[in-house]
């Protein structure tokens, strides 16, 4: 009898499962999108050393404002934990609020136009409109540009419309992080701010979770590796490949 219970024991542990909410941004978060398969690629790691199992629910929301206010909401009893992912920059104001993973996007701030601009300087953008999108680090950023230049802000609350913008003239310049242009090659990086808001971007957590110093072991781990490398190169080719090495945290 006590062998039969031993053996029972040991089969409840090696299959204890988590559930885990995850949630992004409607827009973006695409089974093919590099933020998906970080999370699924580290989350494999994962499941493959751990005693419990985790399992992944992945829920949209429309804005990044209500990104930031939906990760304390899910009810405790359906799922054990929360995370959110959405080229979320790791701000020392969001860190009061809400724990961070490490950085695996190492994103910086810039102003993004239609077409090159030779020897673009910041003042080339007084008189004129800038887009912003609202609820994130790009509303601060905005502020202060307004303070020193006069400027026409021009905010948006999707991310889609923004761009939409840019591409259709409706405004001259954008706030982004690098990786949007990563993203959308038909645009342009004229100026990279010297002053950043945040370490990059990284997966958020509710205040004090267990899951993220867990997780985030085989995170880091696979950062490291080079299937992580190669994601990066076919997603935004070898130069931002050795821009990822060159600046991620090792």
């Amino acid at each position: 009898m006590k062998t039969i219970l031993f053996c029972c024991t040991l089969f409840y542990i090696s299959f204890s499962q988590t559930k885990i909410k995850l949630l992004s941004l409607t827009a973006g978060f695409r089974v093919d999108s590099i933020e998906h398969q970080i999370i699924t690629n580290t989350l494999r790691l994962y499941n493959k050393n751990a005693q419990e199992k985790l399992i992944l629910q992945i829920d949209t929301v429309p804005t990044f404002f209500s990104l930031l206010t939906s990760i304390d909401s899910v009810p405790p009893d359906e799922y054990h934990t929360t995370l959110a992912m959405g080229t979320i920059t790791n701000t020392p104001e969001r860190r009061i609020k809400y724990d961070f993973s490490s950085v695996y996007i190492p994103s910086k701030e810039v102003l993004v136009a239609r077409d090159r601009i030779p020897s673009f300087s910041i003042t080339n953008i007084s008189g004129k409109r800038v887009g912003y999108q609202r609820s994130t680090i790009e509303e601060k950023r905005i502020k202060r540009l307004k303070t020193i230049y006069p400027i026409t802000p021009i905010g948006f609350v999707l991310y889609g419309d923004k761009g939409n913008a840019l591409a259709t003239g409706r405004v001259d310049f954008t706030l982004e992080d690098n990786i949007a242009v990563w993203d959308n090659p038909r645009f342009y990086i004229v100026h990279e701010f010297k002053d950043q808001a945040g370490k990059g971007i990284s997966i958020m957590y509710p205040k004090g979770s267990v899951l993220r110093k867990k997780l985030d072991k085989y995170l880091r781990y696979y950062l490291k590796s080079p299937s992580f490398n190669a994601l990066v190169e076919r997603a935004f080719g070898k130069e931002i490949a050795h821009y990822f090495k060159a600046h991620l945290a090792r």
